[in-house]
């Protein structure tokens, strides 16, 4: 069976991507990162090009999601620990990029607001944007397609990948992540799916306009 990327998903077939998808994706990508954060099957330089799926035909279906898994690149693995030292400073290099303690929280930032708006960062980009964090962080002060709640979600996640821990899998960082990311896009899912039963049913769902309701 054929493994396809997430990259090239969003690439070549961003129409087949949906609302449920992009929600529970997100969601497994934020609890992957909880789970395999600072060990040698994550690298902090991870991507979209590194998520993939042996059944992309049906991407709603449980079943696609099931084969949702990470390509591990043991030669860039980073697994070095870092120390917590205390509140929240953006640190700059000389040339004004802002120093980001945890790279693979960016980089889950990045996929969240990739998904969000169903394209790779590289088509997101503004000329200004000096590189990755800094587009992210200019992206996330927009509201995406997918509505504020979620805006909030990736600042959040923005936010902790400047802070610097010990070892994440243990203590305050890891429960905040849980707290500020994980269990809002629960919440996300549970209204996506409170939105779509009622459809079935025929009920009557209050539509913020003509848009999509921004789960809030």
């Amino acid at each position: 069976m054929e493994a396809v990327s997430l990259e090239d998903i969003l690439r070549k077939s961003p129409e087949i991507v949906t609302v449920e998808f992009q929600l529970k994706v997100a969601h497994r990508l934020a609890i992957a990162v909880l789970q395999y954060h600072s060990t040698p099957w994550l690298h902090d330089k991870w991507g979209i090009q590194d998520v993939y799926f042996f059944n992309a035909t049906d991407l709603s279906s449980d079943d696609a999601l099931e084969t949702l898994h990470f390509e591990v690149r043991w030669k860039n693995c980073n697994v070095e620990k870092q120390k917590f030292v205390g509140p929240m400073m953006e640190e700059r290099d000389e040339k004004g990029r802002v120093l980001v303690s945890d790279k693979t929280l960016l980089r889950l930032g990045v996929a969240l607001l990739e998904l969000g708006y169903s394209k790779p960062l590289q088509w997101l980009k503004e000329r200004e944007d000096i590189d990755d964090f800094a587009a992210a962080q200019s992206l996330s002060s927009r509201v995406p397609p997918l509505g504020p709640r979620y805006q909030q979600i990736v600042q959040n996640c923005l936010k902790w990948s400047l802070r610097k821990n010990d070892q994440f899998m243990q203590g305050r960082h890891q429960w905040a992540i849980h707290i500020d990311v994980v269990s809002p896009l629960e919440h996300m899912l549970q209204s996506l799916d409170i939105e779509n039963k009622a459809l079935d049913t025929g009920m009557r769902v209050l539509v913020e306009g003509d848009q999509a309701v921004n789960f809030e």
